[in-house]
């Protein structure tokens, strides 16, 4: 543990660091569920859809992630390079359902895609899992309009909300927790509204420069 300014962190948050250690084929193969297999809808919200990608859809998410307002952020704290991103989110939808995904989220009315969200280090014994992968399309919120339903909270809620009851019901976790980097506000915000509290803060050690100072959210089953 270290201190700066008048705040604790810890500097080996082994669990989050676990985000990044592929399972084997054989460790996962014998538990995959055919609803994150197959192609459809996996969870609802209030005006979206949570889905796994088509082809077209990874390589819009692939787009997005790579645009100037989501890159950083969006990524933290995965890879610091786009040029990274493309191998790892192929690799994840590739390799490991139902362990980690990640999904589009479509605008409920007409199917288009307005961002990505997803889970990792699923633990069916401990019964936990980490959320990430949140990001929004804000060119496609504009061209939408103002066509959302009255007292809306926003896409990014709308799919975090859908996405942790749908790991509540099906994977039947007991706690949804996620790491947000402490400049990164309006995630937090996020965080928040979709009913996380935080409890601990760490380094998040990054291979290109000095840690990166997170905060850690948590969910439980009511």
């Amino acid at each position: 543990m270290v201190r700066r300014g008048s705040r604790d962190y810890f500097t080996l948050p082994t669990r989050p660091l676990n985000f990044l250690i592929c399972l084997p084929i054989e460790a996962y193969r014998m538990d995959l569920r055919p609803w994150i297999d197959e192609p459809g809808i996996i969870a609802e919200g209030r005006a979206v859809l949570l889905a796994r990608p088509t082809p077209e859809e990874v390589q819009a998410i692939l787009q997005l992630w790579e645009k100037p307002y989501v890159g950083r952020s969006a990524r933290f704290p995965f890879l610091p390079n786009p040029s990274d991103f493309s191998t790892w989110l192929l690799l994840r939808l590739a390799l490991g359902a139902p362990y980690r995904a990640t999904l589009g989220i479509r605008f409920r009315p007409d199917g288009r895609l307005v961002g990505s969200i997803g889970w990792t280090g699923w633990d069916p014994q401990a019964r936990t899992v980490w959320v990430g992968d949140l990001a929004v399309d804000y060119s496609v919120l504009k061209s939408i309009g103002r066509q959302w339903p009255a007292g809306y909270p926003g896409v990014a809620v709308d799919a975090v909300t859908a996405l942790t009851g749908f790991l509540f019901e099906r994977l039947e976790v007991e706690t949804v927790e996620t790491f947000i980097a402490e400049t990164n506000g309006l995630a937090r915000q996020v965080a928040r509204r979709a009913g996380f509290r935080e409890v601990g803060r760490f380094l998040y050690p990054v291979p290109t420069g000095p840690p990166v100072p997170a905060v850690v959210f948590r969910l439980s089953r009511c």
